[in-house]
């Protein structure tokens, strides 16, 4: 198969692009929690170290499947439900061991193309069984932005340049309420019901999450994700996809064309280590 020039092109220049980035349905990655310095990593400084991180021996896997139209992303204890329409990828639902969502107003994850300075925002809102005793609304507001590009200093000490991260920042509210008492305490929401509802909260609940997308790599070699409540940082989850993970994957002709017009990782006449430009 022939790549575009243009193509090609827009990665190496900072672009997730379609071709190179999209989900594909039966493919299974492995990913690492990361022990790292968080505030250091969610800095806008360009480059983000690996090198003095700790990494869990223990390996989870992280698994994409399509059955009809719905890809569904399995990963630790959740299911993501997703779906792709005009060169964007919704949530359009979501479930694990105590709840099951399904949305009405889902929240856009990706957007083909992407580069430096571009953003998706919108509104929230689903609804679903929590603990199969309450009924529960979860809606808010989601800003994603493209905010960095920069280089990434693997653990082995090998660089990716060219890395472009999205932030998205997230704001939650939940409602919860009996389940037989739901459709009086649960009318159909619309983006005022959301602004309204959400003004009115005093616990205002925050998620951040981060991705580094990195030329020739069809999936985010770094993810990052942290939970706040009133600006209070309550937890926060960094997890690895290695180059070496994602190079074993079904064979991918268009990221494998990036990895050779780039050139395989070469030693620094500086450190000796390899270099990925």
């Amino acid at each position: 198969m022939i790549i575009s020039m243009a193509a090609c092109l827009t990665m190496s220049g900072q672009q997730i692009n379609q071709r190179l980035n999209d989900y594909r349905s039966n493919e299974i990655l492995t990913k690492q929690r990361v022990d790292i310095d968080v505030v250091a990593l969610l800095s806008r400084n360009e480059e983000w170290n690996l090198e003095d991180a700790e990494f869990s021996k223990k390996r989870y896997k992280a698994c994409y499947y399509l059955e009809d139209d719905t890809l569904t992303g399995k990963e630790l204890a959740n299911r993501t439900y997703m779906q792709e329409s005009h060169n964007q990828v919704e949530i359009i639902g979501s479930e694990n061991y105590m709840e099951r969502m399904s949305y009405d107003m889902p929240e856009t994850w990706l957007k083909f193309s992407m580069q430096l300075g571009d953003s998706i925002s919108g509104y929230f809102n689903g609804t679903g069984p929590y603990c199969e005793r309450l009924f529960m609304r979860r809606f808010g507001t989601y800003l994603t932005v493209a905010d960095a590009v920069g280089k990434l200093v693997l653990p082995e000490g090998d660089t990716l340049r060219h890395v472009l991260r999205l932030h998205t920042e997230r704001y939650v509210s939940i409602r919860l309420a009996p389940i037989d008492t739901m459709k009086c305490k649960f009318p159909i929401f619309t983006v005022d019901s959301i602004v309204r509802n959400m003004a009115a909260d005093s616990v205002k609940m925050q998620e951040d999450i981060y991705r580094w997308y990195a030329a020739g790599y069809r999936y985010p070699v770094l993810e990052a994700s942290v939970l706040s409540r009133n600006g209070k940082r309550l937890t926060a989850d960094v997890y690895y996809c290695s180059p070496d993970v994602q190079r074993t994957l079904t064979y991918d002709e268009e990221n494998e064309a990036v990895d050779h017009r780039d050139g395989s990782c070469v030693p620094s006449v500086a450190s000796g280590r390899a270099e990925r430009h």
